[in-house]
């Protein structure tokens, strides 16, 4: 995990990186989620985990931002992905 840490926190503490400014700059909370999931996991979001991080993006946009990409980089699926 310690990996994956020091990867998450190279892509949200630069705000020049490739994925935080594909989400920032994606719109609405949905594409922002979809932003993420292409650019991470290189698939979109189902309905379910859109609905699950459009209630994240409601409370704290800028937060959930950082959520998101902690939450995708520290999934198994991004861990196995090929």
């Amino acid at each position: 995990t310690l990996c994956r840490t020091k990867h998450y926190l190279s892509i949200i503490s630069n705000s020049y990186s490739f994925i935080t400014r594909t989400i920032r700059d994606a719109g609405s909370p949905e594409k922002k989620i979809e932003a993420a999931y292409i650019g991470i996991l290189s698939r979109k979001p189902n309905a379910k985990e859109i609905s699950l991080f459009k209630q994240r993006f409601a409370q704290d946009d800028e937060q959930a931002q950082k959520d998101i990409v902690w939450v995708l980089v520290n999934s198994n699926e991004f861990l196995f992905k090929k």
